[in-house]
């Protein structure tokens, strides 16, 4: 089994997919790729000079939401980085 590689993570974020291991019983392929997701969102939020993804409004999620279309992302694959970020918000 391939080890798991350290990430810098923020907190919030890793105590929302432990809730997702732990509470919701996510498969770990999911968490991972709901952590990436989210670490996606960290990367935009840095590059808009956001350093919190709690002080990210409407108007950056959804430059978020294109930046993902932009880079040619499937609709699949932008429809669950947006369930992530959903779900990171109301956790």
């Amino acid at each position: 089994m391939p080890r798991a590689r350290k990430r810098n993570v923020d907190p919030k974020i890793e105590a929302y997919l432990d809730y997702l291991r732990a509470v919701r019983g996510l498969a770990e392929r999911s968490v991972r790729s709901y952590a990436a997701d989210l670490e996606g969102l960290e990367a935009y939020l840095l590059e808009a000079g956001l350093g919190d993804p709690d002080a990210a409004g409407p108007l950056e999620l959804r430059g978020f939401a294109a930046s993902l279309v932009a880079a040619g992302k499937a609709a699949s694959s932008v429809n669950r980085a947006l369930s992530a970020v959903r779900g990171y918000y109301r956790h």
